[in-house]
């Protein structure tokens, strides 16, 4: 039976690509990466994206997004 491992990014955005600050399963990043950047790079890791959905109140605009991949 196929296992899967999980990661939850979590953005806090800016802008459409550059966020104020990011989140790794629940860690803070200490960097800000480009966005769309970053989901790429953990496309070529293996990661597939398996969920997308945003909270957006007039002071805050929060990203998050879910994926996974196969355990080996």
């Amino acid at each position: 039976m196929q296992k899967w491992e999980y990661l939850y990014l979590e953005g806090y955005l800016l802008s459409a690509t550059k966020p104020r600050a990011m989140k790794v399963n629940n860690e803070p990043l200490s960097e800000r990466p480009n966005l769309w950047e970053y989901i790429n790079q953990l496309g070529s890791e293996g990661w597939e994206m398996v969920n997308a959905y945003n909270l957006s109140k007039p002071d805050v605009h929060k990203d998050f997004f879910v994926f996974k991949r196969p355990v080996e």
